[in-house]
């Protein structure tokens, strides 16, 4: 019985490990994301307003 919680503990544990683990990886991403798409929008705005 008490193996059973350990294990389920422990299942319980790597699950929180991959999915912190998961979102430090995602969050960087969609932040870079983010940023490239702000800065190449502005970058077109300057283009746009340059041609005019």
């Amino acid at each position: 019985m008490l193996e059973g919680g350990k294990q389920r503990n422990w299942k319980d544990l790597s699950l929180v490990l991959l999915s912190t683990s998961f979102l430090l990886l995602i969050i960087p991403s969609l932040e870079l994301v983010v940023v490239v798409h702000t800065n190449s929008s502005l970058s077109f705005v300057g283009l746009k307003n340059a041609k005019q």
